[in-house]
């Protein structure tokens, strides 16, 4: 089993507590250099880091795709216009947010920005992080 990076997994006794549980801990992906060699300096077990990806920056129970494209209210069930194309939500900067959904309808709002530490792999792995992620 391997936990994901929303464990908010950000010091050495949640990592101890997870790895009880779980075979992979990730680490959280709001910790620098300095928290990660702190928090795995005693560590013995095997930890994961993402190192590309664009994560999640928003999860919304509302559904703007249903909502506004779904015919989704009160009195109507969605008819699952996010199945049938890619959606973004574009701010005030023009800068592109895609929006990505669940059979539950809830909303999943990219950074689209991707997370790139792939050149830094190796820095990374003498911190102690021994597994590594692409999402």
């Amino acid at each position: 089993i391997i936990g994901d990076y929303k464990l908010n997994i950000i010091n050495s006794q949640a990592l101890k507590f997870y790895q009880n549980e779980i075979d992979i801990p990730t680490i959280s992906l709001e910790l620098n250099r300095k928290e990660i060699k702190n928090m795995l300096k005693r560590n013995k077990g095997n930890v994961q880091g993402i190192i590309y990806g664009k994560t999640e920056l928003m999860i919304s129970e509302y559904c703007p795709i249903g909502s506004t494209f779904g015919e989704k209210s009160s009195c109507n069930d969605c008819n699952l216009a996010c199945t049938r194309d890619e959606f973004t939500l574009i701010d005030r900067m023009n800068v592109k947010f895609r929006v990505m959904t669940d059979i539950f309808c809830r909303s999943y709002i990219l950074n689209p920005h991707p997370l790139n530490l792939i050149e830094e792999k190796d820095d990374l792995k003498s911190l102690g992080i021994n597994s590594f992620r692409v999402e």
